[in-house]
């Protein structure tokens, strides 16, 4: 931005960036204040998430 600020959630389309929930963890982070998860939570996020599976394998693409 030419003021120098950053664009928050500039990987959204702007159409949804409203939607994001500033108020609970971990969107609600402030300048300066230590990241909502340290690595070990991260790590269980992610494991967790690895665990979400029902199966489903996408078709092959066709030239």
């Amino acid at each position: 931005m030419p003021d120098g600020e950053t664009e928050r959630y500039d990987d959204l389309p702007v159409q949804y960036r409203g939607n994001v929930d500033v108020v609970d963890a971990p969107y609600d982070r402030k300048i300066g204040e230590k990241p909502a998860f340290d690595d070990a939570e991260i790590a269980d996020i992610i494991a967790f998430l690895g665990t979400l599976t029902d199966g489903y394998q996408p078709a092959p693409a066709t030239p």
